[in-house]
C-alpha cells in the first residue's frame, strides 16, 4: 500500500484516487441506517476512514477544497455510526478526538461541523464513561452555539439537552 501510494503520489494520481475513496466510503456510510445490523461493516468502514485520513495526513496536498471537506463529513459520519453502535467507544474516541482538532483547523473554531463534532465527542466521551471530560466539551459548544446561532437554534437545544441530560 505504501509503494503504490507513494508512486500515485509522484505521478499526481493520489488526489484523485483519495477523492474516489472518498466518494465511495461515503455512500457506504450514507447507507447505514441502522448500525447496530452490522456492527463489524460499521467497524471495518471506520477502519477505512481511518486509512484515508492517514494517507491524506502524510499527503497533505492530496486532499483539497471540496474534497477535503466530504472527507471531515466521512469521517463526522464514521465517528457517529461507531458511537452510535454503543459496543466501539474507544474507536469512536480514537476517531471522534483528532477530527475535533482538524475541524477546528481546518473549519475554524466556530464552524458549525467543528461545533458538532465536538458536541459528538462529548456523546462519546459520555459512552465510555467519562462524563468529567463530556461535561466541559460541552458547555463550551453550548456557549459557542448560543454565541453564533441563538439559544433557540436546533442545534443549541441539542447541545443544551446533552448537557443538562449530563449534569442532572
Amino acid at each position: 500500500m505504501r509503494v503504490a501510494r507513494e508512486r500515485l503520489a509522484d505521478d499526481d494520481g493520489l488526489p484523485a484516487v483519495a477523492a474516489a475513496a472518498v466518494r465511495v466510503l461515503a455512500d457506504v456510510a450514507r447507507a447505514v441506517s441502522e448500525p447496530w445490523r452490522d456492527p463489524a461493516g460499521v467497524r471495518g468502514e471506520a477502519g477505512q476512514v481511518s486509512a484515508v485520513t492517514a494517507c491524506v495526513a502524510s499527503h497533505p496536498d492530496a486532499l483539497t477544497g471540496q474534497a477535503l471537506a466530504d472527507l471531515l463529513s466521512l469521517r463526522l459520519r464514521s465517528a457517529y455510526l461507531l458511537n452510535a453502535l454503543g459496543d466501539s467507544t474507544g474507536l469512536a474516541i480514537a476517531a471522534a478526538e483528532p477530527l475535533v482538532a482538524d475541524c477546528e483547523r481546518l473549519l475554524g473554531v466556530g464552524h458549525p461541523g467543528t461545533l458538532m463534532s465536538r458536541n459528538n465527542l462529548a456523546a462519546t466521551y459520555q459512552g465510555a464513561g467519562r462524563t468529567a471530560d463530556a461535561i466541559p466539551l460541552l458547555q463550551r459548544t453550548l456557549a459557542d452555539f448560543e454565541r453564533l446561532v441563538g439559544a433557540d437554534h436546533p442545534s443549541t437545544k441539542v447541545v443544551c439537552a446533552n448537557l443538562a441530560a449530563l449534569t442532572r
